[in-house]
């Protein structure tokens, strides 16, 4: 009956063992972060740009804010809806939502908040800064769910791109 007991014993861990799975060697579709050298956190108003994407609008006056992510914000006379027409791009590197109350412009930029004074939009600039508001953002890949690369918190997340890789650490 003991050597009935020790069989079994070791009957199990054998079996359990052999459940084992190595995860290490699998590869996974995940988002990789794109790293930029050198970022310029310098609020300019240009002359307006073609659009690529669009996240998000605000609309103040007769104007409309459109929000495209992580570059800027395209700044639309709206007077005639009929007709609108594209006045001013403002490149703000990193950017994704946009507030304005009394002239004032509050957006994200990376990990700070900025306030720009918009009285005269044609020559609109950055009043103020508080840094470290934002501490996550652009360190997350936009999808809801999947595995992702964990970024470098040393470095700035410019965007992201899908690649295979190892299971990695992070996931949504």
């Amino acid at each position: 009956m003991k050597n009935t007991a020790i069989l079994c014993f070791l009957f199990s861990i054998l079996l359990f063992t052999a459940c084992y799975k190595n995860y290490d060697n699998i590869k996974v579709l995940g988002w990789v972060p794109i790293y930029s050298d050198s970022i310029d956190l310098d609020i300019k108003v240009e002359s307006p740009r073609t659009v690529t994407s669009l996240e998000r609008i605000y609309v103040f006056q007769q104007y409309i804010f459109a929000i495209e992510k992580a570059k800027g914000v395209h700044i639309i006379d709206n007077s005639n809806p009929e007709a609108p027409v594209p006045i001013h791009f403002l490149s703000i590197v990193g950017t994704t939502e946009v507030a304005i109350k009394d002239h004032y412009l509050y957006t994200d930029q990376l990990s700070e908040l900025v306030v720009i004074d918009i009285h005269n939009i044609a020559e609109a600039m950055e009043l103020g800064r508080l840094e470290g508001v934002f501490p996550n953002s652009g360190n997350l890949p936009d999808q809801n769910s999947g595995y992702f690369q964990c970024p470098d918190p040393g470095k700035a997340v410019e965007g992201w791109v899908r690649d295979s890789m190892f299971i990695p650490d992070c996931s949504i």
